[in-house]
């Protein structure tokens, strides 16, 4: 179900953004499940596995982590950064736990242990820093899809 899904928001997405001719595609996926201060989560791993290769299906190049811890994490999104610059889609797709907390939304790694907001800076990754890492790398279309568990 949550393939089909994707599909056809990915395909209406790129459908609205114009002509396809040799366009560059690149998404990061994330599937946090194996935590291990919070509970931990079945299905994020299979979902990231799932959602990977249908992007790969449609032409994206896809970085992908499994249960990745905070350096993990941001050696991720570097990597992405550097391939979404100057591409015509960047998409993101996360699923695993996040929180939020004065209006912001963070994601969490799985090695993450969270016990006060003054924690989140060194221990997970904030959306508005991926948002803003989208909005930089000049992709004419920019997604991103959370699947998070938010406390």
């Amino acid at each position: 179900m949550l393939r089909s899904i994707l599909i056809v928001l990915v395909w209406l997405a790129l459908a609205a953004s114009g002509p396809a001719q040799a366009e560059r595609r690149v998404a990061l996926v994330i599937g946090n499940g194996a935590y291990t201060n919070s509970p931990a989560l079945n299905n994020p791993a299979n979902d990231a596995a799932v959602v990977a290769a249908s992007l790969k299906a449609l032409k994206f190049e896809v970085i992908r982590l499994i249960n990745g811890n905070h350096r993990r994490m941001l050696d991720a999104m570097a990597a992405f950064g550097r391939a979404a610059s100057g591409a015509d889609v960047a998409l993101v797709f996360y699923a695993g736990h996040a929180v939020q907390v004065s209006g912001r939304n963070w994601l969490l790694p799985v090695a993450s242990t969270i016990s006060a907001e003054t924690d989140l800076p060194a221990q997970a990754i904030r959306t508005s820093d991926i948002m803003e890492m989208m909005e930089t790398s000049g992709a004419a279309l920019k997604l991103m899809i959370l699947d998070a568990c938010r406390n």
